[in-house]
């Protein structure tokens, strides 16, 4: 594949928090260049891509982020990616939208609606299962099923509880889930791209139904890869370049063929039509929050370049302006269990799926989901330059307005100088040291404030030192001496109210200018 200079000045954060090999291959195959942690901080704050994958609770490295930039996160994403905050957008959503999202079993948040779930029990014990997840873990790890209220009574953390899918669909008589993996790159408007592909993760012992003597193997009725990888039974892919389908986990590209010949292919073209509209329905759930958190980061600090402007004002949209791209995009993890009427069920959403690459079948999704991303985000390294350049232009703007705005106070006070159109330059040995000495003397006798502008002033009437001399001490001199010669025109009260108000509207120009620069 040919690279464009472009892309090859594209650089690509891959430090200590990316984690994963695969990512960095995936960078390299589009020709971008790998920063290292070994690198300044200067250079990693200047890369166009950063990728982090570990999870962070505050909004300062999204604050670093320039308009140029693109960071592999959202801030607000965890609003469905922790499962507690997940039932509670998907429950409300149901309350107001009770057809479109019965995709998501009833769950309740332990112990906030321990006393609903208590109220499903009968002496303690139930006749349904409940599955119990903890809300800040993953892998697995702290899941368990249970059909007695004693055991979620005294839960140490906060968790959630959901009826068990009792008639899941089965692949040679074992229980499997979907991993589906869903790009957004950006939330307004909002952009979802869905991977064609993924990973069906089986168990590796055969389902049954749960029982006093099977409720607690693992194995059986959890579909964590983490889980079911120690177990002896658990079958890899045989070591070649393309996925042999045969072992614990197969590509979704299979599913829907083997789908097609068990159940049609229509069903199984339903199927996939219905897991695109879980992946998008899940998100809106959140959208809202999604835009005011990216607004709360981002929104004060954008930039536009002369082609945006011209474009807004016209009324057209310019899709290609670096400044109205979104620095964020995040690759989830959606994982999706099928019953056997093949209506896909939503399990949780992931913002930190795993990227490993212990086994070919992995190698051929994982490298192919995020060289897809990483081209579909249209990183420019020409938008670093063009924000630059817009940056400066918009500081000179802002430069060019106060200094002209100092300007006009000057020449408001300068206009009471003007010299007559028809006086004659005086001769070129005139000493203008003079001049300036005697306007010097009357402005620290009457007005020192304006000892700062003597220069601009003479400056200004090059030719006409004498003159204007003449015209300042006439100014000061008769007015403190209460005449009203030829300068009562210019009114001492009226000039000393004038200069006041000049002077306050000087320092607001000044604040004006501190706020713009601290957005």
């Amino acid at each position: 594949m040919v690279k464009s200079n472009d892309s090859q000045e594209i650089t690509f954060l891959a430090g200590e928090e990316c984690l994963y090999s695969v990512i960095k291959r995936s960078a390299l195959s589009l020709g971008w260049k790998l920063i290292g942690e070994e690198a300044s901080d200067r250079v990693k704050r200047n890369c166009h891509v950063i990728w982090v994958d570990k999870s962070f609770a505050n909004d300062k490295r999204f604050v670093s982020i320039q308009p140029w930039q693109r960071i592999n996160h959202f801030p607000g994403m965890t609003n469905i990616c922790r499962k507690v905050r997940l039932a509670q957008s998907l429950e409300l959503m149901k309350k107001k939208f009770p057809r479109e999202y019965s995709f998501f079993p009833t769950t309740y948040v332990l112990p906030l609606h321990l006393a609903a779930f208590r109220s499903l029990f009968q002496n303690g014990q139930s006749m349904s299962t409940f599955i119990i997840k903890p809300d800040g873990m993953a892998q697995g790890k702290g899941i368990f099923l249970t059909k007695r209220i004693e055991d979620v009574e005294n839960l140490s953390t906060m968790c959630v509880a959901q009826h068990y899918i009792r008639n899941p669909l089965l692949i040679e008589k074992k229980k499997f889930d979907l991993r589906i993996y869903v790009l957004v790159t950006s939330c307004c408007p909002l952009r979802i791209y869905l991977f064609r592909d993924g990973l069906v993760r089986l168990c590796t012992e055969e389902y049954k139904q749960p029982n006093d003597k099977n409720i607690r193997q693992k194995c059986m009725h959890l579909t964590n890869y983490s889980i079911n990888k120690r177990s002896d039974k658990y079958e890899r892919d045989e070591k070649e370049s393309m996925p042999s389908n045969t072992g614990n986990k197969r590509t979704i590209s299979w599913l829907l063929d083997w789908l097609k010949v068990e159940r049609g292919e229509a069903a199984a073209s339903e199927l996939w039509e219905k897991i695109g509209d879980i992946c998008v329905m899940t998100i809106l759930s959140i959208l809202p929050t999604l835009r005011r958190e990216y607004d709360t980061v981002f929104g004060k600090t954008r930039l536009q370049t002369q082609q945006s402007a011209s474009s807004s004002s016209s009324g057209s949209s310019n899709s290609n302006s670096p400044y109205e791209k979104s620095r964020c995009f995040e690759v989830l993890g959606v994982d999706i269990m099928i019953d056997t009427k093949l209506n896909p069920i939503l399990i949780e959403v992931n913002h930190l799926p795993s990227w490993g690459t212990d086994s070919p079948i992995d190698e051929f999704i994982k490298s192919r989901v995020i060289a897809q991303a990483l081209s579909v985000i249209n990183v420019k390294s020409h938008e670093k330059r063009a924000y630059e350049r817009a940056h400066r232009k918009q500081s000179r703007l802002r430069l060019r307005k106060k200094k002209q705005t100092v300007e006009d106070l000057d020449r408001d006070d300068d206009e009471e100088f003007l010299p007559p159109a028809t006086k004659k330059q005086q001769p070129e040995l005139f000493d203008s040291n003079s001049a300036e000495r005697k306007i010097r003397t009357i402005y620290e006798k009457y007005a020192p404030e304006k000892l700062p502008h003597v220069k601009d002033l003479l400056t200004k009437y090059r030719g006409y030192e004498e003159w204007l001399a003449m015209k300042v001490e006439e100014k000061y001199t008769q007015v403190n001496d209460g005449s009203s010669g030829s300068c009562s025109s210019l009114d001492e009260d009226d000039e000393s109210t004038t200069t006041t108000d000049d002077d306050d509207d000087d320092d607001d120009d000044d604040d004006e200018d501190d706020d713009d620069e601290e957005e």
